[in-house]
């Protein structure tokens, strides 16, 4: 048998496989994954009639694509050793079960493999939670043919879950397990009643009791850090110091300040326009309510950190032929393995580091600074939300005021509290002058048989726009007394709003 050897063999024709020819051959060829595209390509230019290319389905690869146009059948592999890696669209028993149960259902197998790629990254952690249930199935000696004929749903969901709470496991994974199962069960016909019943519920309420957000005073940190950061990367850049990598990173984080989008929006979107001045990309929120969106990149006053400026750094050293597209957008070549938003989050938290930002914070938390650094501009809700897209700004700007305004509060309490005492005799003058000498707390100074009568009366004449105020017979004619609301830094009060608009008032007399 001829083969080539990476490693020093006698018998080996040669170490590199690349550099001998493949024709009149049928080579077995199982490459490591950054050469795979290389030796497709080889396949190709040494005109192959049969080769044998062991590989994964990976779908977003831009080798992928190459690979099918070459593929006359395929052949599905699962190694012993790997039953949990996903190849030629099987994963782990749990996918198994899923797809086995649509079909049982009465879907076509053409269907549950459109619903299986339609997954998104969080139903893939989702479903995987079923490799529990398929387990716990084959120790209870069922068939995956009996959920489908389930007399009570809820009390097999909640036999289930409590086997699992005394085999001790924790309460994300109950929750998981709870999620994966009820939808599951949803999709194969189950009423919505039956799968979500108020027995599972009082079963969970202790794990979600255990596990429910705790409302902390989260300190969100100046998004001036990591533009400082970026300024001094801008040196490097005037200096050919940068990677390519480096690059993109940097063009994918101004994208994130500059348009407020998740990062997932951002690997989805597909470049539609791009000018001198201006950027246009298009993608799509999943979020409620779903929709597509253009985000538009523009010119910053500051080059240094212009978007768009380092956008035109990053795509012009990829390669020309990398549509920019969808899964290709954030990629710089086609020899490398195509970016996975994991991947993307891993180099821009890398770059949040090297700026000094603590490691807790998350690729997120760029958005929550962008809005926090608007809301602190002056910007209100309304701008920053038509801004952003989103409707999670209003959290953001609770977060906002959860730093900047409850240690003010904290300090205007024990000031009070400091000031009670001199306060005092400036209060009781203001009440000597207005006839309130003899109050007690709560009654204002009112005999049970006098009734309240306001300081001053509002009333419009004709629906015109112009306000009268009447003031009343016991009233004084006019209000000094404002040093002490003054003082405290308050809304102005009623004295004070009559004496604004004394020159304003026009008596009924």
């Amino acid at each position: 048998r001829k083969f080539c050897s990476v490693t020093k063999d006698i018998w080996a024709m040669a170490r590199d496989g690349l550099s001998i020819s493949w024709e009149n051959q049928i080579p077995l060829l199982h490459p490591p994954i950054p050469l795979l595209l290389r030796t497709i390509r080889k396949v190709k230019e040494d005109h192959v009639r049969t080769a044998v290319i062991i590989a994964p389905k990976w779908p977003g690869q831009y080798w992928y694509t190459e690979l099918l146009e070459i593929t006359d059948e395929d052949e599905t592999m699962v190694s012993p050793s790997r039953r949990n890696v996903h190849v030629q669209g099987l994963i782990q028993p749990s996918e198994r079960l899923f797809r086995f149960l649509l079909e049982d259902y009465g879907l076509k197998q053409a269907v549950a493999q459109r619903i299986v790629e339609a997954w998104h990254g969080q139903w893939r952690r989702h479903v995987s939670a079923l490799t529990i249930l398929a387990k716990y199935l084959e120790q209870n000696n069922q068939q995956w043919k009996e959920l489908r004929a389930l007399e009570q749903p809820s009390a097999f969901m909640s036999n289930f879950l409590s086997d699992q709470m005394e085999k001790g496991a924790s309460d994300n994974q109950l929750k998981s397990c709870r999620g994966a199962l009820g939808v599951l069960l949803s999709f194969i016909g189950y009423k919505e009643e039956e799968v979500h019943s108020k027995l599972v519920a009082q079963l969970m309420k202790p794990v979600l009791m255990r596990t429910r957000y705790r409302d902390r005073e989260i300190e969100q940190w100046d998004l001036n850090i990591l533009l400082e950061q970026i300024v001094k990367e801008e040196v490097e850049l005037l200096q050919s110091n940068l990677s390519s990598e480096e690059i993109m990173t940097i063009s994918l984080t101004l994208c994130m300040i500059f348009t407020v989008a998740r990062l997932a929006e951002l690997f989805r979107a597909t470049l539609i326009n791009e000018t001198e001045k201006e950027i246009t990309l298009e993608t799509v929120i999943l979020k409620k309510p779903t929709r597509i969106i253009e985000l538009k990149l523009k010119k910053a006053l500051d080059q240094r950190i212009c978007p768009v400026r380092w956008w035109k750094a990053c795509h012009n050293n990829r390669d020309k032929d990398l549509n920019p597209t969808t899964g290709y957008l954030w990629n710089t070549s086609k020899l490398n393995r195509i970016n996975s938003p994991d991947c993307l989050s891993k180099k821009i938290r890398s770059l949040m580091q090297k700026a000094g930002i603590a490691r807790g914070f998350t690729v997120t938390s760029v958005r929550s600074a962008t809005i926090t650094k608007l809301t602190n501009m002056g910007a209100n809700a309304t701008a920053v939300d038509r801004f952003t897209h989103h409707s999670d700004v209003a959290s953001t700007v609770r977060q906002y005021y959860d730093k900047n305004n409850k240690d003010k509060v904290r300090a205007l309490i024990a000031e009070v509290k400091e000031e009670s005492a001199g306060e005092s005799e400036s209060e009781i003058e203001a009440e000597e002058e207005l006839g309130f000498a003899n109050h007690t707390p709560g009654t204002m100074g009112l005999s049970p048989k006098e009734e309240f009568s306001p300081i001053a009366t509002f009333f419009e004449i004709n629906n015109s726009q112009h306000i009268f105020i009447k003031p009343n017979s016991n009233t004084s004619e006019s209000f000094q007394h404002r040093v002490s609301n003054k003082q405290r830094g308050s809304s102005p009060s009623l004295e004070e709003v009559m004496h604004d608009l004394k020159g304003h008032a026009i008596s009924s007399e």
